[in-house]
């Protein structure tokens, strides 16, 4: 099933925010890897948000990394982790503005961030838990003249992750296989931000 069709089941899902990570939760049996923007997480260190969030793994890496590498993939993670606790405050409390999403994420992320927000205010839905990333790993990190980025790899358990109607119901169709997802986390000038993510395999370990 394509993207597209994810959005006939919800009309509110925008073809835009189609491959997040919410709408991936929503959109059961869709196949195959969807381009993405939207939610993200992980490692190493944390830096805590305004409520509680949960304990995220570091990564991992068969990367053999310089130091230069090194301190360049744990400022990645600790912004990657950042992205995960802003954009789950973001969902529960659909307000994107509250959230400090703006710094961790940008481009087609920021605004995946942003459609599913709208989406959870049309569909009167809600996020009863949090978005998290496990088996975290550092794919590659690379550097040109203008700009730094890694990509990290991770399994989003949504079979841990409970989204419901407003009277507490749950969506009849919802995605409930761990599924693999790629990041892409950018140093632009003022920092690292989360720009894109993509569905590399609707069940982890693939």
């Amino acid at each position: 099933m394509s993207a597209l069709s994810s959005t006939r089941r919800f009309p509110a899902l925008r073809l835009a925010a189609a491959s997040t990570m919410l709408v991936a939760l929503l959109a059961a049996g869709c196949g195959g890897p969807e381009q993405t923007a939207g939610l993200a997480t992980p490692p190493a260190s944390g830096e805590s948000s305004a409520t509680p969030s949960p304990t995220l793994p570091p990564y991992t890496t068969t990367l053999t990394l310089t130091e230069e590498q090194k301190t360049a993939a744990d400022a990645a993670a600790s912004s990657f982790n950042s992205f995960v606790n802003a954009a789950n405050d973001a969902y529960k409390a659909k307000d994107i503005n509250k959230s400090g999403i703006a710094n961790w994420a940008s481009g087609p992320a920021l605004e995946g961030v942003r459609e599913g927000v709208e989406s959870l205010q049309k569909e009167n839905l809600r996020l009863d838990d949090d978005f998290t990333v496990q088996q975290i790993k550092l794919i590659r990190i690379s550097k040109t003249r203008m700009i730094t980025d890694a990509e990290f790899r991770g399994c989003v358990p949504y079979s841990k992750i409970r989204i419901v109607h407003s009277d507490g119901t749950t969506p009849s169709e919802r995605n409930s296989t761990d599924s693999e997802f790629r990041f892409i986390v950018q140093n632009e000038r003022d920092g690292w931000r989360v720009n894109k993510q993509e569905l590399v395999h609707k069940q982890c370990g693939q």
